[in-house]
Order: structure tokens, then C-alpha cells, then sequence
């Protein structure tokens, strides 16, 4: 499909289409690297992710904090419109585990607590490389 055969989108200068093609205004097409596409806005230079800018060109709108945009295949660099899905953010990040973000799992804080009689929180924290805030979170409880 040609270029005069698609529906152009306006964001901020920028013309755009839903096969996620970005031209400026002398009508040079923009390229996406690592799912980000530099563009000049209001006269200052901005690295902005593709994905968002061609799903706010044809939405007429830009994402929410409560909205999440998704790449259904996966790739950032594919910004077609047909390639990108808004979820809610609740949505989006409901059954996650979080527990496995942490550094020290549950296995590790309770070696932490039978330490702890022996060894002192500074030695606990280089023992287990974290730091000392974080020894005292896992004795109080709180981490």
C-alpha cells in the first residue's frame, strides 16, 4: 500500500500512519531504534517510545499513568497500530509475581534471622550483598 493510500495521522508536526510510519515535516521517514524514534517538539529534541506516539496519533490522545500499551507480538520496533494494545495497568500487572524481583527470597531472610545472633548487620549485608537498610528490613520484619 502506498503512502497516499493510507490515512495520515498529525502529532505535533509529525505525520504518521497506522503501518507506524513516521515522517517529519520535509516528509523523511523517521527511524525506530531499540522501539524509540527521536523527534523535535516545541523546538527541543526528545526520545519518546514509537509505540506511544503512533497509538496517541491516531487516538487523538496520550496514554493515561493508568494505561499500559503492549506490543502484541512482542517487538518494539513493530509500531504498527495493529501491533499495539492498551491495557489498563491494574490489569496488566495482576498475577505477577513480585516475589521474585527480590534479591533475597524467603529462604534467605530466614538464614538472615538465624545469623543475625552471630553476625552483625554490617557483616550480614557484604555476606549477602545488599545493604545494611536492607538486613534491618529483613530483622524487622518489614522487607
Amino acid at each position: 500500500m502506498e503512502q497516499n493510500e493510507l490515512e495520515v495521522y498529525e502529532y505535533n508536526g509529525y505525520s504518521i500512519t497506522k503501518d507506524g510510519t513516521v515522517r517529519n515535516q520535509n516528509g523523511k521517514v523517521m527511524s525506530v531504534s531499540d522501539g524509540q524514534i527521536s523527534l523535535t517538539i516545541h523546538g527541543k529534541k526528545r526520545r519518546r517510545l514509537a509505540g506511544r506516539i503512533v497509538w496517541a496519533a491516531i487516538n487523538g490522545r496520550e496514554l493515561t499513568a493508568k494505561e499500559v500499551l503492549v506490543y502484541r507480538d512482542g517487538n518494539r520496533d513493530n509500531i504498527s497500530y495493529d501491533n499495539l494494545e492498551v491495557l489498563q495497568r491494574k490489569e496488566y500487572f495482576s498475577g505477577c509475581e513480585w516475589p521474585t524481583l527480590r534479591k533475597l527470597n524467603k529462604e534467605k531472610q530466614r538464614e538472615i534471622l538465624v545469623k543475625s545472633d552471630i553476625l552483625s548487620i554490617q557483616e550480614l549485608a557484604a555476606e549477602y550483598k545488599c545493604c545494611d537498610q536492607t538486613i534491618r528490613k529483613v530483622l524487622r520484619g518489614t522487607y
